[in-house]
């Protein structure tokens, strides 16, 4: 049986419900509301070992694409519930956590502040993480 939390608690990043651990050129990836899905993705996005369906996969490859996209500078992406880009918001990061937000998406006032002292109360953990995958700085750096 799954060990789900000490999954959770390995994991490089958890995105609605799934746990993404990096293992050398493969990408782990674990449902955690349902333990007895999961999969793994080569580097290049090709599936090598699976327990999910089709619709799964590709919600889990988007996720996992999408947090990887790493060619401009330090920002963060929250969507709506539907997890639709027309929902979606991002916000840039400054260096020393405040953001500027470039999309709002359908999120109200009150998500947008909890989101950015979310960030800013994290900033320096999260840039840490970013570092690993991208040499693009900051907002405005």
């Amino acid at each position: 049986m799954t060990d789900v939390r000490k999954v959770a608690d390995e994991a490089d990043m958890i995105i609605n419900g799934y746990a993404f651990t990096q293992s050398g050129e493969k990408c782990r990836v674990l449902n955690l509301r349902h333990p007895d899905k999961a999969t793994v993705f080569s580097k290049n996005g090709e599936v090598l070992e699976t327990s999910m369906d089709d619709i799964e996969i590709q919600i889990v490859k988007e996720y996992y694409f999408t947090s990887h996209c790493v060619i401009e500078c330090m920002h963060v992406h929250a969507s709506d519930r539907k997890l639709t880009e027309a929902g979606s918001a991002k916000f840039f990061v400054r260096d020393n956590g405040e953001t500027v937000l470039q999309n709002r998406g359908i999120l109200n006032d009150r998500e947008i502040r909890i989101i950015q002292g979310f960030i800013k109360q994290n900033y320096r953990e999260m840039y840490l993480k970013w570092t690993e995958y991208s040499t693009e700085g900051f907002y405005e750096k």
